[in-house]
Order: structure tokens, then C-alpha cells, then sequence
């Protein structure tokens, strides 16, 4: 009786590991500058404001890991670009100014992002493709002025269904905006500056979640594992009567 109970037990927490492993796998969407060229603006006030970014070009989108439709997309839009001619673009505005260290700008959590454009063959015209809120903002200066976040973000549901994204599906980002530093000595030293943006990079990643059937095996395995220890305490409990 003992060696049974307990055999159970380990077979349903066997089976939650080999059903838990692959629950979900992750896919990532990538808009880049590709061959969109120079473009947009990326700025601060000098007195403690917010980093905003405008016209910021965006020409590529690639999909990996997704069901459908992986690889490289162009991203088209309103902005003038190099190519495709029309690209998408990113605007973004971040929280407050917190410090500035050692060439480092940190900024507060908040703010958001928006790319917005569309996606040839998606039936996507010009509208918002992600979207997402800042965690984390900074900026690094010295040879060129480079911003990087990270946060949460949503992606346009036709451009999730047509790459066979569930819908619903939670994602996290980091990103990355390069501007030429030039003609701005701000930069050096904590102060205002207004530079044009040169490469761009956000990268969303699907955030996976235990699928029902394995947490339920999760769930199965311990309470048979429970019930093995109380079926091993009785036991010896009985044993002790015996003798």
C-alpha cells in the first residue's frame, strides 16, 4: 500500500513537469529602421521634463517564432523615408527626469509609446501597430545619444491574427533610439538637447502562461503525493499497535 501511494504521487508530479515544458512557445515582433534612413527627432527640455520622441522611422517589421507568416515585412506609413518611400513611425514621451549620472539621463517610470503604420498583405492601412507603457527609460550620452526602455506593450489584433498570435496574448518590450549628436553640447553634461534619430529597434516579446491541462496535473500530483503521507503516517501508526 505505502510503495503504491507513493508511486502515484511521483506520476502525477512527472507527468506536470513533462506537460508544463511545452505550454507555450514565444514569439517576438520587431520594428526596425531597416533601410528607412535618418528620421524624427528625439529631444529633452534641460529643466527636468519628460524625453519625447516624433516622426521616429520605422521601416521594417520581423516576426519570429510566430505560426504564420515569419520573416521580414516592410513597414509602410506617412513618414517620407528612404525606402520604402512611406514608413511607420514612433512617437513616445516618458516620465520625468529622476537623475543624471556620469553621462546617464534616468528617467521615472511612465509614460508611453505608440508605433504607428501598417503592414503590406495584412490589411492593416495606417493605424496603431504596438503600443505600450515605459518601466524603465534612459539615456546614455557621449558620441551619440542612445535611449533605451523596456515595459509592456500591446500589438494591433489583425497583425497578431495574421501571424497566428493568439488573441489576448500579453507581451514585453525593449527598445532602442540612436541619435546623431551633433551641434548638441547639452548632452555632455546633463543639459537640453534635440538630436535626429538615426536606427531604432523595439522588440516585443509574448510572455508565456502555464496551459490549464498542466496546471491541473500540477495540481493532481501534489494532492496524491498528500495523500501518500497521510497513507504512510497511518500506516506506521498501525504498526506501532501491532508490536
Amino acid at each position: 500500500m505505502r510503495r503504491h501511494a507513493s508511486w502515484l504521487g511521483g506520476v502525477g508530479v512527472l507527468l506536470a513537469l513533462f506537460w508544463t515544458a511545452p505550454a507555450q512557445a514565444t514569439e517576438l515582433i520587431d520594428f526596425g529602421t531597416g533601410l528607412a534612413g535618418a528620421g524624427g527627432h528625439m529631444k529633452y527640455d534641460g529643466a527636468g521634463g519628460a524625453l519625447s520622441g516624433s516622426g521616429i522611422l520605422m521601416g521594417v517589421m520581423t516576426a519570429m517564432g510566430a505560426p504564420s507568416n515569419d520573416g521580414i515585412h516592410l513597414a509602410t506609413g506617412g513618414a517620407p523615408c528612404a525606402f520604402p518611400g512611406l514608413c511607420a513611425e514612433l512617437d513616445f514621451t516618458t516620465g520625468l527626469l529622476d537623475s543624471y549620472s556620469n553621462g546617464v539621463y534616468s528617467f521615472k517610470p511612465g509614460g508611453s509609446f505608440v508605433i504607428t503604420g501598417g503592414i503590406p498583405g495584412t490589411g492593416i492601412g495606417n493605424e496603431q501597430l504596438m503600443w505600450g507603457t515605459f518601466t524603465s527609460e534612459s539615456v546614455l550620452d557621449g558620441g551619440q545619444v542612445k535611449f533605451n526602455a523596456a515595459g509592456t506593450d500591446s500589438i494591433n489584433p489583425t497583425l497578431l491574427s495574421y501571424l497566428g498570435i493568439a488573441p489576448g496574448t500579453t507581451f514585453e518590450f525593449v527598445g532602442s533610439v540612436i541619435g546623431a549628436n551633433l551641434g548638441n553640447p547639452g548632452a555632455y553634461n546633463g543639459g537640453a538637447f534635440d538630436v535626429t534619430t538615426v536606427s531604432t529597434d523595439f522588440s516585443s516579446i509574448s510572455t508565456p502562461t502555464p496551459e490549464p491541462t498542466a496546471l491541473a496535473l500540477m495540481l493532481m500530483g501534489s494532492l496524491a503525493l498528500f495523500g501518500a503521507r497521510r497513507t504512510q503516517r497511518r500506516l506506521s501508526r498501525v504498526s506501532v499497535r501491532s508490536n
